[in-house]
């Protein structure tokens, strides 16, 4: 079946292809190579395909922190009160990043092989390799509500 379009029409969408191949960056033919229905909605899935694709990875940080099992003492280590008692619950992160948290009850943390520092609740502190700080003896016990690990 022949379909033949008013001009203005065609006009019309030979400019909103243009403008598809310009988003797209002139990869766009290379992508999707059909000029029917389906190859226009194919189009339209492939640029927003890659604008998606272009805004996730501007969000996502080139370094993440990640949690990891208390397995080796080169991490670096959260101890949280239990009941009262200083040997508690532990968490350990690995790998260098910036998080966000909320980590209750603090009284010790180790650096392992990492610097960087935490925001407590109680200020700022800044933390080099191989140390340990003991939050009882100053403050009592923190929340950490931020990790940067150099």
């Amino acid at each position: 079946m022949d379909f033949k379009m008013p001009k203005s029409q065609a006009q019309s969408e030979q400019l909103q292809n243009k403008e598809l191949e310009a988003i797209a960056g002139g990869r766009l033919n290379n992508l999707v190579k059909n000029l029917s229905l389906r190859g226009k909605v194919a189009r339209w899935a492939a640029v927003a395909a890659s604008v998606v694709g272009i805004s996730v990875s501007m969000a996502m940080p080139a370094e993440a922190i990640n949690r990891v099992p208390c397995h080796e003492d080169g991490y670096f280590s959260i101890y949280q009160m239990f009941d009262g008692r200083q040997f508690g619950d532990s968490k350990c992160f690995a790998n260098a990043g910036d998080a966000n948290v909320v980590i209750a009850d603090v009284h010790t943390v180790s650096s392992g092989n990492n610097a960087g520092y935490i925001i407590p609740n109680q200020g700022r502190f800044d933390f080099r390799k191989w140390q340990r700080a003991n939050f009882i003896d100053r403050v009592g016990t923190v929340t950490i509500l931020r990790i940067v690990i150099y």
